[in-house]
């Protein structure tokens, strides 16, 4: 399936939120309230790039996965609970979307 073509139900229980991600590693779950229903999110990126690591390693500005600025990146449940950022230059402001399906 294309990403396209997929059709999210929000999570209506969830507020959307937006965080700070600075110059020390923390977890998604540290900056915004994930609802117990939510079962993915989608994570953009407004200022800065950012990095972003799920396996439990720690990101620093040159390790794991760049998200950039105007891009978004869809976590999964277990992607979104493990998930840890850093900005890779300067503060940067994310903004984070729950979804039930």
């Amino acid at each position: 399936m294309r990403m396209i073509d997929f059709q999210a139900i929000p999570n209506f229980a969830a507020t959307d939120q937006s965080a700070t991600v600075g110059s020390s590693a923390s977890l998604l779950t540290a900056l915004v309230t994930i609802h117990a229903n939510t079962r993915f999110v989608r994570l953009s990126v407004d200022t800065d790039d950012v990095r972003l690591t799920v396996s439990g390693t720690t990101p620093t500005a040159s390790l794991g996965r760049k998200v950039t600025v105007d891009s978004a990146i869809v976590l999964s449940e277990y992607e979104m609970r493990a998930a840890k950022l850093i900005r890779v230059t300067a503060n940067a402001t994310i903004q984070v979307q729950q979804y039930i399906n």
